[in-house]
């Protein structure tokens, strides 16, 4: 720590703040991106009674880094002084996350049992002071203030049992586990059920569960009149029957349509869909309607805009055993389309790398980079399916990724998921069959559906191979070349996975060719389809490569039907510019506002990139960065592993500037350059 930062710190602790203003002016012109500025000023705020300007510089802070112990637990401490106190028990409870978890620093850790009893001893004392203040509210206040206080507690709260929940950080993707038969937690225009094949309701906290989430409808004067239900056109109407009655296999939908009524069996609290022209009403009493789609079609739209998603597919494996060798399918049917040479991931493991895809933002920026605690989109910035959705087009999401879990946000946008943890469920055969069915159902309308392909993380995860590739794999070559327990990311160069995985890539094509007959039979050539990676593979990698090297950056990305001939593409593109080239190759004419992406010079853009970047910020790790374009290849690495909020003392680092074949160059002013870029791009996770 530099010593102007630790004189503020210690005349802070001392309460001696005379001096203060003039030195954290004095600090913030030197070092105006230093994270822990706003930790000082909102202490500094709180100790001489000035609570809004503490609580405003602390949120400025925490949009920042979600992640930082001291902002969250000072944000905590001004929250109660404010008596906002459902505020103070939300980041209370994170407190207590982070404590339990260890998902804090030496310093902390220190102090961790003093802390971890004030922690319990403040949330007990929030509870109180919350139930005294609702039972004020409701006594003495209007209705506004009564929805507006009922609407901030269930923002973070699990309403049923009154559990403060952790802000996204205790989501899907961090406990496996789904609540089904509600409103998602973060976003409540959605409605979660079970997703069966028989309709009989099931367990859906356990991890090899399936979901089907909706979009609901919202009710206004020209969708609803005394409690009819109005119909412009044939549409698909997603209703739910609630029931409190889940022993019941069946109960009964009442139905006034046509001026009969018509008696259905439906299973409570799960989605059924219905065909309707013209307008209608429920006798039942406790239900919901999804958005109705509209059964047509624009001839101006794509009948299909397809996204397919192949967790973990690197290019260079393509490359070295041929695309046609080992996707014979897929490479007939991308025959005349787009592909792109040079395109590149912005991470190295799914989480961070699929946030870039869905908001066009580099790690560093929509901060999902965590390896051990979730948050949330930004919510900003324009996201893959609101694009789509204001383009005009019903998305459905059929995804087993529990990184782009559906309350992490990438549900935005989207009418219609089908989500489950990928394990016993979303395997190629059965995101196929999904896929399939969900192309039918739309299929009078324009749609837009995205898959996702985990098979190729089960080499590296050690998951039970199918059945065929068990058979065609040696028996040599079903074992492992080092005996490792890293993650996926770390795994080092096998020889033997790395034959297992091209077996797996083999046995992913041939579920797809499966689906690209079907749309070619169904559909046609009035489509958009793109497939993309989010990350290479460390066991393809050499020992001494950088550790973003080609075999873990470099991903493929395909475009069929933006060209009638196969054409190469040889920009450099990155994950942030894929929805610039999707809002593009579609004509979806969206404005996606202020984005690290850009288009490409291929598509149309006016300006070729500087270079783009594939980072690594992990807590506990190296910070990694890749800076590329057309002439250069610039490394970087930090001597010290991030705190565990990410950030990274940037005192001692090492450089290397290549060629792209990977050739060193001697060019000290373009070194220079590039180090200067890397300082910038990550001005906010330096530790000062």
């Amino acid at each position: 720590m530099n010593k102007a930062k630790e004189r503020m710190k210690e005349l802070l602790n001392k309460n001696e703040l005379e001096q203060l203003p003039e030195l954290i002016e004095e600090y913030e012109a030197e070092f105006p991106y230093d994270l822990e500025l706003y930790s000082i000023k909102g202490t500094y705020y709180f100790l001489i009674g000035k609570l809004e300007e503490a609580e405003k510089q602390l949120l400025a802070g925490y949009q920042i880094n979600k992640y930082n112990f001291d902002i969250i637990f000072n944000l905590a401490l001004v929250f109660e002084a404010q008596e906002k106190y459902i505020d103070a028990a939300q980041f209370y409870t994170i407190i207590k996350f982070y404590l339990f978890n260890d998902f804090v620093d030496a310093t902390v850790i220190e102090n961790k049992q003093a802390l971890t009893d004030i922690t319990a001893e403040k949330l007990q004392l929030m509870e109180e002071q919350i139930n005294t203040q609702a039972n004020k509210i409701f006594a003495e206040y209007n209705q506004t203030i009564k929805e507006e206080f009922l609407k901030k507690f269930k923002s973070f709260s699990i309403h049923e049992n009154n559990i403060f929940h952790y802000n996204a950080i205790s989501h899907y993707c961090s406990t496996s586990k789904v609540y089904s038969s509600r409103k998602l937690i973060y976003d409540d225009s959605y409605y979660v059920a079970p997703y069966t094949r028989t309709g009989r309701n099931i367990d859906t906290t356990l991890e090899s569960a399936q979901i089907e989430l909706i979009k609901t409808l919202e009710y206004s004067e020209e969708n609803q009149t005394q409690g009819q239900y109005l119909i412009q056109e044939e549409s698909l109407v997603p209703i739910v029957l609630k029931s409190e009655n889940t022993t019941n296999p069946f109960e009964y939908l009442y139905l006034n349509y046509k001026n009969k009524k018509i008696k259905l069996n439906q299973t409570p609290n799960q989605i059924y869909y219905y065909r309707l022209d013209s307008d209608f009403t429920i006798e039942n009493k406790d239900y919901i309607i999804g958005k109705p789609i509209p059964l047509k079609q624009n001839s101006q739209k794509k009948k299909l805009i397809l996204t397919i998603f192949i967790d973990g597919l690197a290019q260079s494996i393509l490359d070295e055993y041929g695309f046609e060798n080992l996707m014979p399918n897929t490479a007939n049917y991308f025959k005349d389309s787009i592909i792109c040479r040079n395109a590149y991931t912005t991470s190295d493991w799914t989480y961070p790398s699929m946030a870039s895809y869905f908001t066009g933002l580099y790690p560093a920026n929509h901060k999902l980079y965590h390896g051990r605690i979730c948050t949330i989109l930004p919510e900003n910035t324009i996201t893959l399916g609101e694009m789509i959705q204001q383009a005009g087009y019903p998305a459905t999401k059929i995804d087993g990724c529990w990184r782009t879990s559906p309350d992490s946000g990438h549900s935005r946008g989207f009418w219609h998921q089908i989500y489950s943890i990928y394990s016993e469920n979303m395997s190629a055969p059965d995101v196929i069959a999904k896929g399939i069915d969900q192309i039918d159902m739309l299929k009078e309308t324009n749609q837009y559906l995205y898959l996702r392909f985990g098979e190729l993380h089960d080499i590296a995860d050690k998951y039970k191979l199918s059945p065929d590739l068990q058979a065609r794999i040696t028996t040599v070559d079903k074992q492992d070349e080092f005996n490792d327990i890293s993650t996926s990311v770390l795994i080092e160069k096998d020889k033997y996975k790395e034959k297992r995985y091209i077996e797996q890539i083999k046995y992913i094509d041939k579920y797809l060719g499966i689906l690209f007959d079907h749309i070619k039979e169904t559909i046609g050539d009035d489509v958009i389809v793109t497939l993309f990676s989010d990350h290479g593979q460390g066991f393809l990698l050499n020992n001494d490569d950088f550790f973003l090297a080609d075999k873990r950056s470099k991903v493929p990305l395909m475009i069929k039907g933006a060209s009638k001939e196969k054409t190469y593409c040889d920009d450099y593109i990155s994950a942030v510019d894929y929805l610039h080239i999707l809002n593009k190759i579609a004509d979806l004419n969206i404005d996606l506002g202020e984005k690290d992406g850009s288009l490409p010079v291929f598509f149309g853009g006016e300006k070729e990139k500087d270079y783009i970047i594939t980072e690594s910020i992990h807590e506990d790790r190296y910070y990694h960065i890749a800076l590329r374009n057309k002439d250069y290849y610039f490394t970087f690495k930090t001597a010290e592993k991030a705190d565990n909020d990410g950030r990274v003392s940037f005192e001692n680092y090492e450089t290397k500037l290549m060629n792209p074949k990977g050739e060193v160059i001697d060019n000290k002013e373009m070194e220079d350059y590039f180090t200067k870029e890397v300082f910038d791009h990550m001005k906010e996770f330096i530790i000062y």
